[in-house]
């Protein structure tokens, strides 16, 4: 396939162009680099010219790997040496460049980036943007820290956190390999571009003249009169317009520190101050063999050896600069030196504080043995028998020895006051039930989310009434209003597809990341988590509100998600817009919450009827989620998320108890009677039962909750049939009417 290429930079409002680039053809691919530097004076450019030279002289050594791993090697040595360059050079301390590459071979690209610098794929008069901004504001988006929206004006959205030079490692990103189609254009290029044209403006341009369209996007930037510098790179597949040749590797200036020369921090007409001692030269290591023996030293006191004579010469020692060391500095011998002999001393004096140390110790351990081993001894003594040859004549008397005797002799009283402390200690009764914990959200580590980039759902919403009232209802965490109003508009254009997105952060900004905060200590302050799970405006007082459609919270999404169809295409859309990686850890994070909630709820030591219907409604919510698309979606990614899940909502939910034995003679228990025997009330069992059913349940009649008025009894017996009247002429009624 044939391939035409196109390029160009220009410095804008800035001191210098830190930008750089390069095209070229090697013998089984074309290859085109975009760089954007950044830095002090001469930095950012120094750094973004090596990073294009040292990437295209590794890709011209390597041969015989697959082109991903070239390109990774030649982005690592790149990395490694603008780092150990900035390094040694004071002028380029913290000198880095962002970076993105393209490679295409037999007509798959293969793209790797560092950095805000971009790629994007013209087709068919739409650009997609195939790399993401390594930007700390896009880590708060990721994170669900930030919006879109919010991130898109945020005053430090070009603080970069990946780029090269900057720390010794670095991680390349890497796309999927893409086949490309006659047609395609791949365009690189800088923050000076993609700041200031929208994906769209780019998709619109002809890019089959790659060259025009790179005079197009500069004509863009200045008439918008961008301040930052702008560089594009273009391949254009099935183009032969080639207006400009292959660009030469840029050659790489050697930038010196504040001196001429090599690398230091003082100028060589500067006059260095004598030093106490000269240093010894930088040389290369040398083998033991080569080094000559040192002659042993006299015996001499410490002024002997520090007096030197000036007319003996070390064979190590080094010439003084001209004009910088007087005539009786003192030898630089490397090997003995004026600290040797204190740092001698204060070896031997720490040796011995620490032979001390270990001495002492080893004292004070069996000190503490000998303690202890006098604890554990008995601590009565034997007692003394008179008359005993083995007796020692020193003792009591012995009537003092009769006296003792008959004192161990006589019952003990003190055995008694053991058996007196169980009952003055009401403690030791069994413990009281522990308190009831509060209810708390306990969430798993976050997940290291895939690269994805939408591909189907990406254009822009045409506006009009349903975009205003979208992103109003989406300010005012109105979520469930947004929805509903998004729902109609789609059925009528799929281009307001894209305003699901914020929808989705609608719910997660009210609702997701509230309940990661919240405590609730007892049932009234329960109610709090309750607006978050299921909105408000349920009917409490019914008796199967646990059935009832959520008006907003966590479940509205749970039931959108699991009733999406292709009217609405809410599971289509949102799989595409933020990958089915996020969705699965959002939709997992909230339903376990419904879980936890249920296992809060189920031990609670006093329950109400309100209470009893907050549980069967987590129970028939969580499950019925769980079972659906929401659950699969989970399963797919986290399988041990669903899982875990479901534990928690049979903890939620134990078996009924088995009815107990009966005895010859004995008849059954009655329903109301097993029922008394179930610590889990029977609406809660309802709706288990229910929510394992395929369908929604629905109830044959909703019945009210008893008024507190007393019902009055009403006869439903029919009433009588009352005669007809006659009438006579007698009686002075009104003769009827005669025929006509």
């Amino acid at each position: 396939m044939v391939i035409g290429w196109g390029y160009g930079t220009e410095q804008r409002l800035r001191d210098e162009n830190q930008d750089a680039l390069g095209v070229f053809q090697f013998p089984d691919y074309i290859l085109a680099i975009v760089c954007d530097g950044m830095g002090g004076h001469s930095g950012g450019a120094h750094a973004s010219s090596m990073a294009v030279r040292i990437i295209h002289d590794k890709l011209r050594e390597i041969t015989g790997v697959p082109l991903r791993e070239a390109l990774e090697a030649a982005i690592l040595e790149a990395n490694r040496q603008i780092y150990d360059t900035s390094r040694r050079s004071h002028r380029l301390m913290g000198m880095g460049t962002a970076v993105v590459v393209t490679a295409v071979q037999d007509g798959v690209a293969h793209i790797a980036h560092v950095g805000d610098s971009r790629a994007y794929l013209s087709h068919a008069d739409e650009a997609v943007a195939l790399t993401r901004d390594h930007t700390m504001v896009n880590l708060f988006v990721e994170a669900e820290l930030l919006s879109p929206e919010d991130a898109a004006s945020h005053p430090e959205a070009h603080v970069l956190a990946r780029a090269l030079g900057i720390e010794r490692n670095v991680e390349v990103e890497f796309q999927e390999p893409m086949p490309l189609e006659s047609g395609d254009a791949l365009i690189l290029c800088t923050g000076g571009v993609h700041g200031l044209l929208t994906d769209w403006e780019i998709g619109r341009i002809n890019w089959m003249s790659p060259q025009d369209g790179v005079r197009k996007v500069m004509q863009v930037v200045s008439d918008r009169e961008g301040d930052d510098n702008a560089t594009v790179a273009v391949l254009t597949m099935g183009s032969a317009n080639i207006e400009v040749p292959l660009t030469l590797p840029p050659e790489i200036d050697t930038i010196s520190d504040t001196i001429s020369g090599v690398n230091t921090r003082f100028r060589e007409d500067t006059p260095l101050a004598p030093p106490p001692i000269i240093p010894p030269p930088i040389q290369p290591p040398r083998r033991f063999q080569d080094t000559p023996p040192l002659p042993p030293l006299p015996a001499q006191n410490r002024a002997e050896v520090l007096q030197v004579p000036q007319q003996e010469t070390s064979p190590f020692e080094v010439p003084p600069p001209p004009g910088a060391a007087p005539a009786n500095a003192p030898s630089a011998d490397p090997t003995r030196t004026l600290r040797d002999k204190p740092v001698s001393r204060l070896r031997v004096v720490l040796v011995a504080l620490g032979g001390a140390t270990l001495v002492l110790g080893v004292a004070v351990l069996a000190l503490l043995m000998f303690l202890k081993a006098q604890e554990q001894a008995p601590s009565d003594p034997a007692p003394v028998v008179a008359g005993d040859p083995a007796t020692p004549e020193a003792g009591p008397t012995g009537q003092d020895a009769a006296l003792a005797q008959a004192a161990e002799d006589a019952p003990p009283e003190e055995p008694t006051a053991p058996v007196e402390e169980p009952s003055e200690a009401p403690p030791a009764e069994p413990p009281a039930p522990e308190e009831h914990l509060p209810f708390q959200v306990v969430l798993p580590d976050p997940v290291h989310f895939r690269p994805h980039r939408p591909s189907t759902y990406t254009r822009r919403p045409p506006g009009g009434t349903s975009q205003y009232e979208t992103i109003q209802h989406s300010r005012n965490r109105e979520c469930s209003e947004a929805m509903g109003v998004l729902n109609k508009a789609i059925q009528e254009s799929l281009d307001f597809a894209s305003l699901y997105r914020q929808v989705w952060y609608c719910f997660d900004a009210s609702h997701a990341r509230p309940l990661a905060t919240t405590t609730a200590d007892g049932p009234e302050d329960f109610r709090k988590v309750l607006i978050h799970l299921e909105g408000q405006g349920i009917d409490e007082a019914s008796a199967d509100a646990w059935s009832r459609t959520a008006p907003g919270g966590l479940e509205y999404r749970f039931e959108a998600w699991n009733r999406s169809s292709d009217l609405d295409r809410f599971r289509e859309v949102m799989t595409d817009l933020i990958g089915s990686q996020r969705v699965a850890d959002q939709l997992g994070r909230d339903l376990l919450v419904e879980a936890q909630a249920a296992v809060w709820l189920s031990t609670l030591p006093e329950r109400t009827p309100e209470t009893d219907l907050w549980w069967a409604r987590r129970v028939y919510q969580g499950q019925r989620a769980l079972r659906g698309p929401v659950g699969d979606v989970i399963r797919s990614e986290q399988p041990d998320l669903a899982l875990y899940i479901g534990q928690l909502f049979t903890q939620a939910v134990p078996p009924a108890p088995e009815p107990p034995p009966l005895e010859p003679g004995q008849k059954p228990l009655k329903p109301e009677e097993l029922a008394a025997l179930d610590p889990v009330p029977a609406v809660v069992r309802e709706a288990f039962a229910a929510s394992l059913l395929d369908t929604p349940y629905v109830p044959v009649e909703r019945v009210r909750a008893p008024s507190r008025r007393p019902v009055q009894e009403v006869n439903h017996e029919p009433e009588p049939l009352a005669k007809p009247k006659v009438y006579s002429l007698k009686q002075g009624a009104p003769p009827p009417p005669a025929e006509p």
